[in-house]
Formats: C-alpha cells, structure tokens, sequence
C-alpha cells in the first residue's frame, strides 16, 4: 500500500531542478545503436508493435515496463525490465534492485511512450544517465530533452511523431 505520492512528487521535482550529472547529446537516427522504451503493461501490444520496428531497424532495444499486477504480464522477455507496483515502497519509490538493473543499461536514447504522469517511472527516467531522452509531455516537464505534446492517447501515433522527429534530427 502506497500511502501518499508526496515524496516521490518531491524528488522528481528535485530532479528536475537539479538533474544527475550526463553528457546530453542528440543523435542522428544512423547513429543511434541502443534504445530504452519505457511503456505501460497496458499498452503491451501496441508498445511490442513498436519495439519489433526498431528492431527491425537494426537497434538494440530495452524495454522498462510498468505494471499494475505481475499476474496480468507476459512471459517475461530476456530484454525486458518490469517494474510492479510490489516493487514500489511505501512511498512509491521503485525498488533498488529495479533502479540499479535500468541505470545500468547504457542507451544513446530513451523513449518514454507512457502518456501520463507516472512517477515512479519519472523518477527511474529522471535517474538514468541517458544523453538524450524523448518522452510525452507531462505536467511536470522538463524530464525530457525532446517532448512532444500529443491530443489523443493512442501509442502507435506517439511513436510515430517520435520516430519522425528522431529520423528528422542531425548531428553536427
């Protein structure tokens, strides 16, 4: 049981006005090797359909899925981290185990394709070490060098725009 949303609320807004120490850089597509996706269990299929396309493309791809309950998940895939809200504590911080599995994983990019606000996924998001991070705009803000603002909560088209804009960005 979760009892309040306070803390968690408050390091994320820490992080963001004092975010970890990284080199942030963007990257043209050509260059990008390596991807985290972070998504919602409930999303699973559309996120999959969009996980299989970069693979497709010859990237590396991690996922951080969040889920509700371990028993609605899928057998668990070798690059995939789920994070349950049993492994949240009492204040909604994900576990350290949780925490140090994802920023370990080095990425060129991560791509946050959860269109709401979730902490406990802002909070490992505002954590990793990631040069360029690429998310939903949240009401938050800030967590993201790139953030797009979307009307509708249909994943295929967030990733569409996302794929775009990072098939449309060069590097100097």
């Amino acid at each position: 049981m979760i009892l309040s949303y306070y803390f968690i609320r408050k390091r994320v807004q820490e992080l963001l006005r004092n975010p970890i120490a990284r080199r942030r850089r963007f990257f043209a597509w050509g260059d990008v090797k390596r991807i985290w996706v972070v998504y919602l269990q409930e999303d699973n299929a559309e996120a999959e359909a969009c996980v299989a396309r970069l693979k497709a493309m010859g990237k590396e791809v991690r996922c951080l899925v969040f889920a509700r309950e371990a028993s609605s998940l899928p057998p668990k895939a070798e690059a995939r981290l789920v994070c349950t809200k049993a492994d949240l504590n009492l204040w909604a911080f994900p576990s350290e185990a949780i925490e140090k599995g994802f920023c370990a994983e080095a990425c060129d990019v991560l791509l946050d394709l959860v269109p709401d606000e979730n902490l406990p996924l802002q909070y490992l998001e505002g954590k990793h070490p990631a040069p360029f991070k690429l998310g939903v705009k949240k009401a938050s803000g800030g967590l993201y060098d790139f953030a797009l603002e979307v009307s509708k909560r249909d994943i295929g088209y967030i990733f569409e725009q996302m794929l775009f804009y990072l098939q449309t960005f060069r590097s100097e």
